[in-house]
């Protein structure tokens, strides 16, 4: 990976960093505590990655390529679970505030639309309830533990 990099995002459910650089086809993690890569490196496409963007659910990275696609990425797995082809080489990616549609703009600005899979949507959905209901728990068992030391005493 070279010195420069053009994107990064943080994840505010996940530890970590998402990285993608100038002229590499990778999307890589980054132990934010360590500045060490965290797993392996989330790979697939066979040219540059230009634009990355999380879904509204933060459950879903989309990544937009040199390479004419536009790849969906499970967020907890970093496994891709589809790709979607466009004409030319992708420069954005976004995705329609219900989540269900996934859009990628060219830099002439041609834009193709396509839908997710509902069998992808509802993984995602699967994932996010799991993950509301660890944290209503460990927020639950914290406050408990919070309210209970006073009165106690």
């Amino acid at each position: 990976m070279s010195n420069k990099v053009s994107s990064v995002k943080h994840v505010r459910s996940y530890p970590n960093e998402l990285v993608r650089d100038d002229h590499d086809p990778v999307i890589r993690s980054w132990d934010t505590s360590t500045w060490t890569q965290a797993g392996h490196p989330w790979t697939g496409h066979g040219n540059a990655i230009i634009h990355i963007l999380l879904n509204p659910a933060s459950t879903l990275l989309a990544s937009a390529s040199d390479d004419h696609t536009v790849r969906l990425w499970q967020l907890a797995t970093g496994i891709e679970v589809s790709r979607y082809e466009h004409s030319h080489g992708v420069r954005r990616v976004a995705f329609l505030v219900d989540g269900c549609f996934i859009f990628g703009a060219d830099e002439d600005g041609k834009t193709l639309q396509w839908e997710i899979p509902e069998d992808i949507l509802a993984a995602a959905r699967d994932a996010l309830v799991r993950k509301v209901k660890t944290e209503v728990t460990t927020f639950n068992d914290y406050s408990m533990h919070e309210l209970s030391a006073p009165i106690q005493g």
